[in-house]
C-alpha cells in the first residue's frame, strides 16, 4: 500500500504543493521550500491517535504565513494524500476490509484511497458559520459545512497567539474526509475507524537526526540519571513508548538518546549490549508467519551479522570508534531506535507498509555513517521518502526517484524526470558520467554545456573576472563530450534546470548545435546556444588577445608570426592543458575584463541572466541591475 500523492494547501512553510511519490523519492531544492512542513504534515496525518482523539489539533502557526507577514493570512490549511495499488487486486487482502467503503475504483483496473485533513480558522465564534459559508464559496465542489456534518469527524481546539497590542484566542475546527476519485466525499463510511486503519497498515516512521538532541533532551528523571551517569537503562524513557515494550527495546532506546545526545560519551560496551538486545528481536517474530518474515528478514540479517563483525570488549569502557563497521552499528541503532520512539514498539501487522520520511540525514552524520544508514534503509522493504540537498545521496539514487522543487510565488513547482524522456542508453550514460562523478550539478540552476575540460576550468575564472562567482549563481559547468549533450538536455528540462551550450568551430561543434536546436522550445537560438567560429578554445583564445601565453608555451623555435594553428599545436604538445590554461588565467587576470572575449563575456553573461531566472522568490530580495 504505497502512498502516490500528496497535496498541501496553506501549510506552514508551504503555500501550495502536489508531490507524486515513488516507493523511493528524494525531495531537494534551495533552503526554505518547506522540507520540514512536508514531513510533520505527514507526521500529523499518519501519526498514532493523541490523548485528545483521533484527528491533530492544529495552531495558528500551522496555518501559512506568506513572506513579509508576521501573522498567518490563510483562514483554511489542507493536506490530502492519495493512495493507488501498484497491481489489480492488491488490497483483496481481509487486512483491507476495513477500508472497502473508502475504496474507489481509478484506473486501468486498480484503486485507490484519498483522505483529506482540513482545518479552518476562525477568528470569533459568531463568525463562524459566515466563515463556512464563504470557504464552501470559494470550494464549490468541496462543500465543507455539509462534509463536516455528514461524513467526517472534526475537533475543535483554541490557538492562542500574543503580539503587542492584546492576547488574541481563535477557534481551530479539524476536519477528516475520505474522497472518491473524483474529489467529491465518501458517505457511508466510518471515517474513524478508517483513518485508524489506515494509520495501522501505513504509518509514518520520521527519521530527523539533525534535531533529535532538541527531540530527545532528557525529561524523565531515569533518562537524566542514565546521562549523568553515563549508563544506559532500561527503564521508559520516553512518553510516547508503549507499555509492551520490553527491557530490550527500552535499552536500545536509552542507547540510541545517548548516541544522537551525546555521541562523545557512547562507549563500546553499551553499544555490545545494544547490539546485543537488537539480535534477539529476531526471536520475536512468529517464524511460521511468511509475511512478516519476508519483509524483516533482511532487517534481521543485518542485525546478526553486525553482531558478528563486532568485537564487544576490546577495552572496558573505551570510547566509541567513528570508523570502519561501527558507522554500520550506529546506522542501524539510529533506525531502530526511532523506530521505537516513534510506535513504542517494532511489531506491526503482516499487511503494514510503512513509510520511512527522512530529513536531512546528511546534517550531522559523517559521509561514512550516511552512507551506511541509507544502506540499511535501502534494503528494508518499505516506501522511503527522502528531503535531502546531500549531492552523494542524491546520486545513489533513480534519477526517476529525484524531486527537484522550486518556490514561486504561488506555491512550490516540483519536476521531476518524465516517465518516457529517457531511455535506458540514456539514463546509463548519465549515471556514470554526470551522477557519479558530477554529482552536485543537479544542485544548480543553470548548466553551461562544454566540451571539454578546458572550457571547464577556463570560464569560472573569467566569469570571476568579469565580477561573478558561478557557484553562488547556481552555474555549474557540464562537459558532455563523452556522454553526449542530447541525454543531458533531457535531464535538464525534466529537472527544470537553465542550460546553455558553447560548441566548438569544428564539424562535431556544429553537430552538437544542431541536436541542441531541436530542444529550444522557442527559445532564442542565442539564449541557448553560442558557436565559436574557431576549431576550438585553444584558437579562439589566441584569436582574441591570448596568442602571447601560447607563443611562450609553444618555445623558442616558434615565431609569433607563425600562423596560429602551428603555434597551438606545439604549445599543447609542450604543456599538458591544465598548465596551459592557468597561464591564460593568470594573463587575463593581470588585464582584467577587457582581456576577456566578446563571446565568453556573452556566454558568461547569459547563464547568469538565466540562472537569476530561477532564483526562488523567497531569495529575490531586490531587484537586480542588468550589469553595462
Amino acid at each position: 500500500m504505497h502512498l502516490r500523492l500528496i497535496e498541501i494547501e496553506n501549510f506552514r512553510g508551504i503555500r501550495s504543493l502536489s508531490l507524486k511519490l515513488d516507493v523511493i523519492t528524494a525531495v531537494f531544492g534551495e533552503g526554505g521550500f518547506g522540507k520540514s512542513s512536508l514531513i510533520e504534515a505527514l507526521q500529523i496525518c499518519l501519526a498514532p491517535p493523541n490523548n485528545n482523539g483521533l484527528l491533530p489539533e492544529f495552531k495558528n502557526e500551522d496555518f501559512h504565513i506568506p513572506p513579509g507577514q508576521d501573522e498567518p493570512q490563510a483562514q483554511k490549511l489542507s493536506i490530502t494524500l492519495t493512495y493507488r495499488e501498484s497491481t489489480p487486486n492488491e488490497w483483496s487482502h481481509d487486512a483491507y476490509s476495513g477500508l472497502a467503503k473508502v475504496i474507489g475504483e481509478w484506473r486501468e483496473g486498480r484503486r485507490e484511497i484519498a483522505l483529506r485533513i482540513d482545518a479552518i480558522r476562525i477568528a470569533e465564534k459568531s463568525n463562524r458559520d459566515e466563515t463556512l459559508e464563504g470557504l464552501s464559496k470559494q470550494n464549490s465542489d468541496e462543500p465543507i459545512q455539509k462534509t463536516a456534518r455528514a461524513d467526517s469527524i472534526k475537533t475543535t481546539s483554541k490557538a492562542e497567539h500574543e503580539d503587542d497590542r492584546a492576547m488574541e484566542e481563535s477557534d481551530i475546527e479539524s476536519f477528516c474526509t475520505f474522497l472518491k476519485p473524483d474529489r467529491t466525499p465518501v458517505f457511508g463510511a466510518d471515517v474513524e475507524q478508517c483513518l485508524r486503519t489506515l494509520r495501522t497498515l501505513c504509518p509514518v516512521i520520521a527519521l530527523r537526526w539533525h534535531d533529535a538532541k532538541t527531540n530527545n533532551s532528557p525529561s524523565s528523571s531515569a533518562e537524566r540519571e542514565m546521562l549523568a551517569s553515563n549508563q544506559p537503562t532500561t527503564e521508559n524513557t520516553t512518553s510516547g513508548a508503549g507499555s509492551n515494550m520490553t527491557d530490550d527495546d527500552k535499552y536500545i532506546l536509552s542507547v540510541y538518546k545517548k548516541a544522537i545526545s551525546q555521541p562523545d560519551r557512547l562507549t563500546r560496551e553499551e553499544l555490545s549490549g545494544a547490539i546485543e538486545a537488537l539480535s534477539k528481536m529476531a526471536g520475536r517474530y512468529n517464524l511460521t508467519d511468511p509475511g512478516r518474515i519476508a519483509r524483516y528478514q533482511l532487517l534481521i540479517n543485518e542485525i546478526r551479522e553486525t553482531a558478528t563483525r563486532f568485537t564487544p570488549f576490546v577495552e572496558n569502557g573505551a570510547r566509541l570508534s567513528r570508523f570502519g563497521d561501527l558507522h554500520q552499528v550506529v546506522a542501524l541503532i539510529a533506525i531502530v531506535g526511532t523506530l521505537l520512539e516513534s510506535r513504542g514498539t517494532l511489531e506491526l501487522p503482516e499487511q503494514a507498509q510503512p513509510i520511512i520520511a527522512a530529513e536531512n540525514l546528511e546534517t550531522n552524520l559523517h559521509p561514512i555513517s550516511l552512507g551506511c544508514l541509507w544502506d540499511l534503509l535501502a534494503q528494508m522493504p518499505v516506501q522511503k521518502l527522502m528531503v535531502t540537498n546531500s549531492d552523494d545521496l542524491l546520486a545513489s539514487l533513480p534519477l526517476k526517484s529525484l524531486r527537484r522543487v522550486v518556490r514561486r510565488s504561488n506555491g512550490l513547482e516540483v519536476f521531476a524526470v518524465g516517465s518516457n524522456s529517457l531511455t535506458i542508453d540514456d539514463i546509463r550514460r548519465i549515471g556514470y558520467h554526470l551522477r557519479l562523478n558530477r554529482a552536485d550539478a543537479i544542485m544548480n540552476r543553470c548548466w553551461l554545456f562544454v566540451e571539454g575540460e578546458s572550457e571547464g576550468w577556463l570560464l569560472p575564472e573569467m566569469a570571476h573576472i568579469l565580477g561573478y562567482d558561478f557557484k553562488s549563481e547556481g552555474v555549474r559547468c557540464v562537459e558532455f563530450a563523452q556522454c553526449g549533450i542530447e541525454p543531458l538536455i533531457k535531464l535538464a528540462h525534466d529537472l527544470g534546470i537553465e542550460w546553455h551550450l558553447i560548441s566548438d568551430g569544428d564539424q562535431a561543434g556544429q553537430h552538437y548545435v544542431e541536436i541542441a536546436r531541436r530542444f529550444l522550445d522557442g527559445r532564442p537560438f542565442a539564449s541557448r546556444i553560442s558557436c565559436m567560429k574557431e576549431l576550438d578554445i585553444e584558437h579562439h583564445l589566441c584569436k582574441h588577445g591570448f596568442l602571447e601565453v601560447y607563443a611562450k608555451a609553444a618555445g623558442p623555435h616558434i615565431n609569433r608570426k607563425d600562423n596560429t594553428h602551428a603555434i597551438v599545436k606545439s604549445a599543447v604538445k609542450r604543456n599538458s592543458k591544465p598548465a596551459l590554461i592557468l597561464k591564460v588565467i593568470e594573463f587575463a587576470q593581470e588585464h582584467g575584463m577587457s582581456s576577456v572575449s566578446p563571446l565568453l563575456t556573452r556566454v558568461v553573461e547569459t547563464c547568469i541572466e538565466s540562472a537569476r531566472k530561477c532564483e526562488p522568490e523567497f531569495l529575490v530580495l531586490s531587484t537586480r541591475k542588468k550589469k553595462e
